[in-house]
């Protein structure tokens, strides 16, 4: 398995490091003038890290929200109708 990939620099596409043309547009990749882009792979490690970090952030935000939504919704009040104003403001009234 080789750790690298090329870059066509014609099309962008990634090959394999023992290709000597490109799989998509047959660019020579050893070519001296157009040279392909050669990139490290990323472990598998560095894949992991990456979907995790991701996801706590997604927990983190989801999480957020929700305190956020529930701050905007306790009115601190133990009544769980909107009617107790109408009630006092009506009940002041002769």
């Amino acid at each position: 398995m080789s750790d690298y990939i090329y870059i066509c620099p014609a099309c962008r596409t990634h090959n394999d490091q023992s290709a000597n043309n490109c799989i998509r547009c047959g660019h020579w990749m050893l070519s001296t003038t157009y040279p392909p882009i050669i990139v490290k792979k990323k472990s598998s490690a560095a894949k992991i890290i990456g979907i995790v970090a991701i996801c706590f952030g997604g927990i983190v935000i989801f999480g957020t929200l929700l305190v956020v939504v529930f701050l905007s919704t306790f009115d601190g009040s133990s009544s769980t109708n909107g009617d107790t104003r109408a009630a006092v403001s009506q009940s002041g009234k002769k």
